[in-house]
């Protein structure tokens, strides 16, 4: 536009000058004149416009860039409070402790004014009220997949949004008035296989881009917490119910006037009862792990030496008979013979002879309780292989150690996590497995088991292979039957695998 402007300018410049041939110098002059105060206005017309464009360019550039810090310091304080959220839950070991901090967290952080957790029942995989945040009476207790608003959102496997009218239905409470939500947020918390538990958020507001952002992020890692804690409560309430189990076994055996013991396949003492004890004269930590046969059965009635290899109790294992025995005799502790009646009976485990019962009195007595035994044995043996079955199929590594740190079990996935077999790790200590940084780590939490503490931390263990990978670890303290710390347990997740 400018440049055809000073064209037709110029132009006229020429024609006024021809007209004007023969003129005096100074109409020349004048027109040059305006020539040259023509080009310097559109020079600096043109540079004003150029100045103009980097300005409004450098600004554009600054305002994105301010955008982009802005992203990155919101993304930056997701990850920050992420990070806090999941310590605060590691530290939790219970569902309603769970619940509760999750709701308090998230309603700060969102500013929700209401909140509930919904966590998957294992007996019917309904939905149950665990934990809520300034909830009132009209909370749904329990709801199945694809019952309700959140029952498809489980089933669906992501959040739900309402908003507007679809949430008139609902209200806030507080001390003077009753207001609607603006918006009501359903998310699941999917983990590996299925939905351990489902959040709702009541606002006053509309969901930002923010707020989902942040939902995004932190639910994924709220739900393998989550999916630790459950395996972790179920694992501690097998292991109660097995030493309940071992409890009432010993109740039984000391309330049966015959002796009883039970030894390996190795012929050594796994248990014995206070009957036995008495009979025999020996204490029980005389006899536990010790051979009974050459302690109590190692000769004949007038006196002969009574190999082993020609023991009933050695054969009945060498071919699964029970055998009854009335004319040989068992040797107290002070020399002193016993006759006695005994029955010895294999203890199997899926059709593998494991050990042995035997049940004994004084000779001319009958045996009346193997039967309640062997029912009892039966009962411990299947807690024993459902315990061992979920000790084998857990997604998350199961570790277990003694009071000095050496591994006295784990199950497939933890071998897998440290990237060699079960046998080769067997009775390694667990510092083969760190530097020295996160050594000082295993030993400060260690010392915290013998304290008898629970306690979730990060750790970074190193693989066979030398990789190092990020684990957290869900730990607990072991105790025996008899309720004596023999070492600790531990939950173990690959947060590489998680992240």
């Amino acid at each position: 536009m400018k440049q055809a402007w000073l064209a037709a300018w110029l132009a006229a410049g020429a024609a006024s000058a021809q007209a004007a041939d023969g003129s005096n110098w100074l109409d020349w002059s004048g027109w040059a004149l305006g020539v040259a105060i023509a080009l310097a206005v559109f020079l600096l017309v043109s540079t004003n416009r150029r100045q103009a464009q980097l300005v409004t360019a450098m600004r554009e550039a600054e305002s994105e860039a301010q955008a982009a810090a802005a992203r990155e310091c919101a993304r930056a304080e997701r990850e920050r409070f992420g990070k806090r959220l999941l310590m605060a839950l590691q530290a939790r070991e219970t569902l309603a402790d769970f619940g509760t901090t999750l709701l308090e967290q998230l309603c700060q952080r969102l500013d929700a004014k209401a909140a509930a957790f919904h966590c998957r029942e294992a007996g019917s995989g309904d939905y149950v009220l665990a934990a809520h945040y300034a909830g009132g009476a009209a909370l749904v207790e329990r709801y199945g997949p694809g019952e309700g608003v959140a029952g498809q959102a489980v089933r669906d496997r992501r959040r739900c949004i309402c908003a507007g009218q679809a949430v008139d239905w609902l209200s806030i409470d507080s001390g003077t008035q009753r207001a609607a939500p603006a918006t009501v947020i359903v998310a699941p918390l999917v983990g590996h296989d299925e939905v351990p538990g489902v959040v709702e958020l009541a606002l006053l507001r509309a969901a930002d881009a923010d707020s989902l952002a942040l939902l995004d992020e932190v639910l994924p890692l709220v739900a393998l917490s989550l999916d630790t804690l459950l395996i972790k409560l179920h694992t501690l309430a097998e292991f109660a119910r097995y030493r309940e189990l071992e409890a009432l076994q010993r109740q039984v055996l000391d309330h049966i006037s015959d002796g009883i013991f039970g030894q390996d396949v190795d012929g050594r003492v796994t248990f014995v009862n206070a009957a036995a004890l008495q009979l025999l004269a020996f204490r029980e930590d005389e006899l536990l792990g010790q051979p009974m046969h050459a302690l109590t059965h190692h000769h004949t009635a007038d006196g002969r030496p009574f190999p082993r290899e020609e023991c009933p109790v050695y054969h009945c294992m060498q071919d699964g008979r029970t055998r009854t025995v009335a004319d040989q005799v068992f040797w107290r502790r002070d020399g002193s013979p016993l006759a006695v009646e005994y029955t010895a009976a294999v203890i199997e485990q899926g059709g593998v002879i494991k050990g042995a019962v035997v049940s004994f009195r004084d000779l001319g007595e009958r045996m009346r309780t193997l039967a309640e035994l062997e029912r009892r044995e039966r009962q411990l043996e299947d807690s024993e292989a459902k315990l061992r079955m979920l000790f084998e199929s857990a997604n998350e590594g199961i570790w277990l150690i003694d009071s000095d740190g050496r591994t006295t079990d784990l199950n497939p996935a933890m071998a897998g996590i440290l990237g060699s077999s079960r046998e080769a790790l067997l009775g390694r200590s667990i510092f083969d497995f760190v530097d020295e940084g996160n050594e000082a780590i295993f030993r400060a939490q260690i010392r915290r088991r013998l304290e008898g503490e629970t306690g979730s931390y990060e750790i970074a263990l190193t693989r066979a292979d030398g990789r190092q990978l990020p684990c957290l670890f869900n730990a607990s303290p072991l105790r025996d039957a008899q309720g004596v710390q023999v070492g600790s347990f531990a939950m173990v997740s690959d947060l590489s695998r998680h992240r």
